[in-house]
């Protein structure tokens, strides 16, 4: 079977297994200002309904980007957090040339390549993991448990049958499962109910926040302060 013909049955399996289609439903919590930017790119993304590619392509470097039309799971991310002012090509570079140990499940030659290093999901993992720390990965459909996950947060999945990687972004809508939605990219960037459908291997809260005056980027309980300390 080639990978066309594979990747396409993953999809289908994929849906299958639980995606519903989105609703008006509730909202949930206001995000923050900078939750709110990504969160509009990410909603775009799903607007435009941006086909899959995952391909390799040669990109500029930093603020580097595929053709518009077109992104893998991970360019939904890094659209979106892009928008919101981080770039997760020169972040995840830098810190795979200053931590090369924490990146060899994303390192496929040996060597870092600005081309395609953020746009794979263990690099995003092992980068979150690094200056912060992960989010729960319960899910809980009540009112006493809205803030475990927030507008703008991060989900990143382990899809059935082929151990892929996935990816996206949660929305500030409430699906009918009562769950919030997410707006990812599978086989078309879309806003789908679907935060339950795969198994969840990580979860992180990229916001920016103002502690005493020091601007920064909240993972979990840490700050990531803009000269790379944490607090």
């Amino acid at each position: 079977m080639n990978k066309a013909l594979l990747f396409l049955l993953i999809v289908m399996v994929s849906f299958a297994l639980g995606c519903k289609s989105p609703n008006a439903g509730m909202t949930v919590p206001t995000p923050s200002p900078s939750a709110a930017k990504e969160l509009a790119r990410a909603k775009l993304e799903a607007s435009r309904h941006v086909s899959y590619d995952a391909s390799y392509k040669k990109l500029g470097y930093p603020g580097g980007d595929v053709p518009e039309t077109v992104g893998a799971c991970t360019d939904v991310l890094i659209r979106s957090l892009r928008a919101a002012g981080l770039d997760l090509q020169k972040v995840i570079h830098e810190d795979m040339l200053a931590h090369p140990d924490l990146y060899r499940a994303g390192l496929k030659t040996g060597k870092t390549d600005t081309n395609i290093d953020h746009r794979r999901v263990p690099n995003h993992i092992s980068y979150f993991k690094h200056v912060g720390d992960p989010l729960t990965l319960t899910m809980v459909a009540d009112a006493k448990h809205a803030d475990a996950w927030l507008p703008g947060d991060l989900v990143y999945w382990k899809l059935p049958f082929s151990n892929h990687d996935h990816c996206g972004v949660v929305s500030d809508r409430i699906g009918p499962s009562g769950l919030p939605m997410v707006i990812h990219n599978l086989a078309n960037a879309v806003e789908e109910d679907c935060l339950s459908s795969w198994r969840i291997q990580a979860h992180f809260r990229p916001f920016p926040v103002n502690r005493a005056g020091v601007r920064g980027w909240v993972f979990g309980r840490t700050t990531r302060l803009s000269d790379g300390r944490t607090r």
